[in-house]
């Protein structure tokens, strides 16, 4: 369907006619489900990543779904949903998972957040040097000894 860009009229409208013993190949939206309780983000602090908003089907008219669910719940910090982990209707395929297991495609991932990489490498740096100036005053601390037992020695000469 086509619009007016100014005005509330339709200019231009395709229909098809649709044959319901007949196999018909259309995107659908993906609706993903349980965001606020996975696993990955709520217990490790990633965040969700989306690859894709819609996925290519082929099924009868009958068969035809509003959108496919994706349950983010159990999914965690690392993990990937692919085509091949969604739970198609009956009678509803992945037109992408029938051209081979090449093509099963990334739907959505858990990721950790770009500056939590950043924080956790400081933070590893950090605990590099603290470790590294720990073992040096006790390093130093014994070589002060030394160097006060000889300056001890060169004050009394």
């Amino acid at each position: 369907m086509q619009r007016h860009p100014a005005k509330p009229f339709i200019l231009h409208a395709d229909f098809q006619r649709v044959d319901m013993k007949q196999e018909i190949q259309v995107k659908v939206p993906i609706h993903f489900i349980n965001e606020d309780k996975c696993v990955g983000v709520k217990l490790d602090g990633g965040s969700i990543r989306h690859t894709l908003n819609e996925i290519e089907i082929v099924c009868l008219p009958k068969d035809l779904p509003e959108y496919i669910e994706v349950d983010m719940e159990n999914i965690k910090l690392g993990d990937s949903v692919h085509l091949s982990d969604l739970t198609f209707p009956e009678g509803v395929r992945s037109v992408a998972l029938s051209q081979g297991d090449e093509n099963d495609l990334n739907v959505a991932r858990v990721q950790q957040p770009r500056g939590a990489m950043e924080d956790e490498e400081e933070a590893a740096a950090a605990e590099g040097e603290e470790s590294v100036e720990g073992e040096s005053p006790a390093e130093g601390e014994g070589g002060d000894s030394g160097d006060e037992e000889s300056s001890g020695d060169g004050d009394d000469s």
